[in-house]
């Protein structure tokens, strides 16, 4: 994906869009920590997805804001439809494209998957950081996988909620889900209404009629600049600290599930059962 040139007259969804990108992809130091963890689930996801679909699989990738995923996939040879919810962000991403099989689907989620022409239609769905903004991360999951054909994947991610350090609730911590209904959808970090454990995400899968093919706990403590470590970046080389965060992922799952910042998950459609 090409970079573009900043332009003040650009709308304000556009520019934050662009900030976000400045520290996601193109290495600003503002906040190392922050990049570096965003490039490592990135590349979980991106990696898995090479791992179970080959190149001309068709891939929603939903919540899509500024459309990293879907760019870098889309070049590497996937059929991408772009979904986000802000539909000025569009152009945004058209000014990112470079080559390969876009199409552009903005608006509302739900409205998007209830729609005939999506029921059973592609090979793979990206959901990245997007459960945590919903108000029924389970509703959402039930409303993805008729999208998705017999064995198609759902690529999810999501901080963990049994991280140690971690403020937010768990779903089943919520007394009452509905009175997120007014709150959902907000971007950023400050959109998220609650976390989720590994046990909620395989429930909500169960549920959901998806079968989880692997479910790993990633981003060490260390990588994500926790303890006051991000203030050190500037001064340790990165290969130094992805080092450290490669043998932490390596500790018992157990422990990882309590000392990893994050949750990616493979859940593939069970629907393959019916015609294997």
């Amino acid at each position: 994906m090409k970079r573009p040139t900043f332009d003040e007259s650009w709308p304000k969804s556009w520019q934050h869009a662009f900030e976000s990108d400045c520290l996601e992809l193109w290495g600003s130091d503002v906040n190392l920590a922050y990049t570096y963890y965003y490039q490592r689930r990135f590349h979980a996801v991106i990696d898995a997805v090479h791992r179970y679909l080959k190149p001309g699989s068709a891939v929603l990738d939903i919540a899509a804001a500024q459309g990293n995923f879907s760019l870098t996939l889309a070049e590497a040879g996937y059929d991408v439809t772009w979904n986000d919810q802000r539909e000025r962000v569009e152009g945004y991403v058209r000014l990112k494209y470079q080559h390969g099989t876009m199409a552009y689907a903005p608006g509302d989620v739900f409205e998007l998957l209830s729609s005939d022409g999506v029921q059973g239609a592609f090979d793979g769905v990206i959901a990245g950081e997007v459960v945590e903004h919903v108000a029924h991360p389970d509703a959402l999951m039930r409303a993805i996988a008729p999208s998705l054909r017999p064995g198609g994947y759902l690529f999810l991610s999501t901080p963990n909620a049994r991280y140690v350090r971690n403020p937010l609730p768990a779903y089943s911590e919520i007394a009452d889900p509905a009175a997120l209904d007014a709150v959902e959808f907000r971007p950023g970090a400050d959109g998220h209404v609650f976390l989720l454990t590994n046990t909620e995400l395989t429930t909500f899968a169960a549920a959901a009629g998806l079968d989880v093919v692997s479910l790993e706990n990633v981003v060490s403590p260390v990588l994500g600049g926790e303890f006051g470590l991000r203030r050190t970046f500037r001064f340790v080389p990165r290969r130094a600290v992805e080092a450290v965060d490669r043998a932490l992922e390596r500790l018992p799952r157990s422990a990882r599930e309590r000392w990893m910042l994050h949750t990616v998950a493979v859940l593939r459609n069970d629907a393959i059962k019916a015609v294997s």
